[in-house]
């Protein structure tokens, strides 16, 4: 009965240990305008100005993350803006601040600091957070629903904000991707280093079998020479061979010779 109950217990844990690991993997974001670095971590971001001099506010700089899922048509935007203030040991008295957004050729959205926010409710639902900090800066959350048909998988969004002392910014042009967009360039790129791979290794494999048949024709000729130099010398040898065979049966025939004149001259001799 304990090993069931283990067994059991053990089946119910692991979807609870999965779940926990897939929320921990991709963070819910709340847009409480606390932008929390892990709810963000797999966005895309991009610091849209940094310095004194480019602001035209009292803003030393603004970044803006963002994830755009096309199928949800769903996208959040989070946006920080650091105050400039040389006397930044002293908070202003003024906090109030706004920020603007919208997508192509979108009407606007209007979120203010407050608690506000003013958008057409045909285009859009608006989710928002903002939270001022002791220095002047303030951050933005925002989860907004684009209900109007026309949203391409790349958006353009344009985005301008109001500092605390009525300062209107540039409006500034952000590119975003939808995260299809992104997972389709993604496996295209892996798809192309995939085929690199491949075309550099039948390369490789080429280039190989080319050196392998050069070096099998340089031994055929090596040992095509070896082969010519021993055979010389074996032909003369053999020459050499045959003219001493020669000398010798000249030799033994002009022995047989005089044996035969002197046992001749010998009988000749006793008669």
């Amino acid at each position: 009965m304990k090993r069931l109950i283990s067994f059991i217990f053990a089946l119910l844990l692991f979807p609870a240990l999965t779940f926990l690991a897939d929320l921990k993997a991709d963070a819910y974001i709340e847009s409480d305008g606390t932008i929390n670095l892990y709810e963000w971590e797999k966005c895309d971001q991009t610091i849209l100005f940094q310095g004194y001099e480019t602001s035209g506010t009292c803003y030393h700089s603004i970044c803006v993350k963002y994830r755009y899922i096309q199928l949800d048509r769903r996208i959040y935007i989070a946006v920080l803006a650091e105050n400039g203030n040389s006397d930044i040991s002293k908070a202003p008295e003024n906090n109030y601040t706004e920020l603007f957004l919208s997508f192509n050729d979108s009407s606007k959205i209007n979120i203010c600091s407050d608690g506000n926010v003013h958008y057409n409710e045909d285009d859009f639902f608006v989710k928002y957070g903002s939270k001022n900090d002791s220095f002047g800066g303030v951050s933005y959350e925002t989860e907004i629903v684009l209900k109007e048909t026309g949203f391409d998988e790349t958006l353009t969004m344009y985005l301008q904000m109001k500092d605390y002392e009525n300062n209107l910014t540039q409006i500034f042009e952000v590119k975003i991707k939808s995260e299809e967009l992104k997972e389709k360039e993604s496996e295209s790129v892996a798809e192309s280093e995939k085929q690199s791979e491949k075309d550099a290794k039948t390369t490789k494999s080429r280039t190989t079998k080319k050196k392998t048949t050069t070096k099998k024709e340089t031994t055929t000729e090596l040992e095509t020479a070896i082969i010519t130099e021993e055979y010389v010398p074996y032909s003369e040898e053999l020459k050499k061979s045959n003219r001493g065979v020669i000398s010798i049966g000249v030799a033994c025939v002009l022995t047989s010779v005089a044996a035969m004149c002197v046992s001749v001259f010998k009988k000749d001799k006793k008669k």
